[in-house]
């Protein structure tokens, strides 16, 4: 049932809002560090927290893609049918 369906994709978002966090978080920091030139020096360090948030952001992508999303048809009949209750 579509309901059943609501509550796994609710679910599934839960996961894409992590990985979005998660992204967030390796960011956390990232080129902050410059020397007295304004170059910065931490550019190993950067360049790793990039490739995790980048990680972190296919991962949620790809849950995105892969789900089958409700219609907005879906939504007015759940709608019309919780209204009638």
């Amino acid at each position: 049932s579509l309901m059943s369906r609501l509550n796994a994709l609710s679910a599934k978002t839960d996961s894409i809002l992590a990985a979005l966090n998660a992204a967030q978080d390796a960011l956390g920091g990232a080129g902050r560090h410059c020397n007295g030139w304004g170059v910065m020096h931490d550019v190993a360090s950067t360049r790793g927290r990039v490739v995790a948030a980048i990680d972190h952001l296919l991962h949620a992508k790809s849950l995105i893609d892969t789900t089958t999303w409700p219609t907005d048809a879906e939504y007015e009949t759940l709608e019309r049918e919780h209204n009638r209750r």
